[in-house]
């Protein structure tokens, strides 16, 4: 079932009333700051959800529909001029395609979207962003201004593979087993461009590949027989599974231990976020954590397509703005 129609149009409801009321009142004490959220579709929902409580949407109605018809406070901008009303908050389809989003409270707390997958450079995005704010201030003076005093960073499940269902790229592959490499180099392109912004790394949602239905679910018996991960033996030598296999191997000009490591599953997003961990833990200045894997592992319950988790997205998003009330630790 795809995400959305399992969501409904609305984000709104991701969030029980207790943590709508918490979330409102964390931001409401963050005014005019600039928050730059860096990543893939994990991260837009959260910058979303977080749009939703600080300009006072209607829980039941999308955002598209509510900006077009000027129902919410503060601004609400998009690099195009007009928005398709009847698309849902969780259309990747849609809200894929935007290279960025702002979102500005009556406090003029500023949020600031830009979309990363991960195996390029992080630096044009920032300095893109930087003009994308120069530019609206022109029009919008309230907006808060560069540089951002936080920035929130993720990259990791657009690298992985789920092939022949979910391709991608060769270079993407690449960088996913290069993972470790890619995140130390964001970093140290983070810390040129702001080098007075307080950075927060955002681990990779955990993947929950029993979520996963036809194509992708029998991708995930091919990669996971490959190591004998409890299916029958029987199953794991049907030709139509041994080809998936073969298929990755001749694509990607890669090793059968490789196709599997590179695969989007629980096993290699938690391979993601050791590395990243690996990265950070002799990182300095500090770069502080939000383990968004902690809090989506072993929560299939939460997520319709395996790895967005729409109910999890307040406590998320409240763990963070916690985090961001609290003095940063020099330990």
């Amino acid at each position: 079932m795809p995400l959305s129609a399992a969501m409904g149009r609305s984000l709104g409801s991701s969030s029980t009333m207790e943590e709508t009321a918490a979330l409102r009142a964390l931001l409401s004490s963050m005014s005019n700051q600039l928050i730059l959220m860096v990543g893939d579709s994990s991260l837009r929902n959260q910058f979303m959800q977080l749009a939703r409580v600080g300009l006072d949407f209607n829980r039941e109605l999308p955002v598209a529909y509510s900006v077009v018809h000027g129902n919410h406070t503060g601004r609400f901008l998009t690099p195009f001029a007009t928005l398709l009303e009847e698309k849902p908050d969780s259309s990747n389809g849609y809200w894929g395609q935007f290279p960025w989003l702002l979102a500005s409270t009556r406090a003029n707390l500023t949020l600031l979207y830009a979309k990363v997958w991960g195996c390029s450079s992080i630096a044009p995005v920032v300095q893109k962003m930087a003009l994308v704010l120069h530019n609206e201030r022109r029009v919008h003076p309230e907006l808060a201004a560069w540089p951002p005093a936080v920035a929130l960073w993720n990259f990791g499940l657009h690298l992985l593979h789920i092939y022949p269902a979910r391709p991608v790229r060769t270079s993407a592959l690449r960088c996913a087993l290069e993972y470790e490499r890619l995140v130390r180099q964001s970093l140290h392109e983070l810390r040129v461009r702001l080098p007075r912004t307080r950075l927060v790394w955002r681990t990779t949602n955990a993947v929950c590949e029993s979520s996963f239905e036809g194509a992708w679910a029998l991708a995930v018996r091919a990669y996971h027989c490959a190591e004998g991960d409890g299916f029958h033996n029987r199953s794991c030598s049907l030709p139509k599974i041994a080809r998936i296999r073969k298929l990755c191997l001749w694509r990607y000009n890669i090793s059968d231990s490789l196709c599997r490591d590179t695969f989007m599953d629980r096993r290699n997003t938690a391979a993601q976020r050791e590395s990243a961990l690996a990265v950070l833990r002799s990182a300095q200045p500090r770069v502080e954590t939000l383990d968004a894997f902690g809090m989506t592992d072993a929560q299939c319950s939460s997520t319709a397509d395996g790895r967005h988790y729409p109910p999890l997205l307040a406590r998320i998003n409240l763990a963070w703005l916690r985090m961001l009330n609290r003095p940063i630790s020099v330990s």
